[in-house]
């Protein structure tokens, strides 16, 4: 059996031993070493080889994207996994090159799902990333690949939730999934490729899949707690879908 080796990047006591907790909980990792400040970590990483790296982005004397920035221009090695309590740093953890994040609180759950993640883009063959390496997204009628921390992802359409713009980037709610998926593309090439009979998009920030469309309040569409405006330019297109679906 394939281990990996970890190492922990965390200044706050309980979160350490949640961490310690859920770590020992797969018998493939190996946890070499907690580390309660940036510089600590970044000291252990000049001297030791690591698989996977999990650090708070906010963390005294160094933080999560200073060593990010760091270990790059020093070449280092490893898999990081930034731990927030700040939905926000999901763009800047793409922009350092992390492989993953976990929103806390996360449960054991949310950790053994990024670990399966993370053991997948280290078994991906090295030789079909780089094929697919300048290709943001390859399209399909059924399904979608996804260019995502830097690993491409299979994505069912009709699991798809809607998109969400944020600038260069573009985010993608899936059904069942509890974090969007980050992508670095434009909303005209989605546009562009999507199915129009599936999906429309209803607002300069949003494209929602029509067939996952269950609840419509004035102008806004609801999934779970999120609302999605439907802009005036948009409306008529999208109130004639309705009036067309409606008993």
């Amino acid at each position: 059996m394939k281990t990996y080796t970890c190492l922990v990047a965390e200044d706050e006591p309980l979160a350490q031993k949640q961490m310690q907790a859920y770590i020992n909980n797969h018998a493939d990792l190996n946890l070499l070493k907690i580390c309660s400040n940036g510089l600590d970590a970044l000291k252990f990483l000049e001297q030791t080889s690591v698989d996977i790296v999990f650090f708070d982005i906010q963390m005294p004397q160094l933080s999560g994207m200073e060593l990010a920035k760091l270990a790059r221009k020093m070449d280092l090695k490893f898999k990081l996994v930034f731990t927030t309590a700040y939905s926000e740093f999901a763009v800047e953890s793409y922009k350092v090159e992390a492989s993953d994040y976990l929103l806390k609180p996360f449960s054991q759950d949310d950790f053994d799902q990024c670990i399966s993640r993370l053991k997948h883009t280290f078994n991906t063959n090295s030789k079909a990333i780089t094929e697919l390496n300048n290709q943001d997204i390859e399209w399909n009628t059924e399904y979608i690949f996804v260019k995502s921390n830097y690993q491409m992802r299979k994505i069912a359409l009709k699991d798809i939730l809607y998109f969400e713009g944020l600038k260069d980037y573009i985010q993608i709610f899936m059904k069942n999934e509890k974090h969007p998926i980050l992508i670095l593309t434009s909303f005209k090439k989605i546009i562009e490729k999507l199915p129009t009979q599936h999906f429309m998009r209803v607002h300069r920030s949003y494209i929602v899949n029509l067939n996952s469309v269950e609840k419509v309040e004035k102008s806004r569409i609801i999934f779970g707690d999120r609302y999605l405006p439907v802009s005036e330019s948009n409306k008529d297109k999208f109130f004639q879908f309705l009036q067309k679906n409606t008993l």
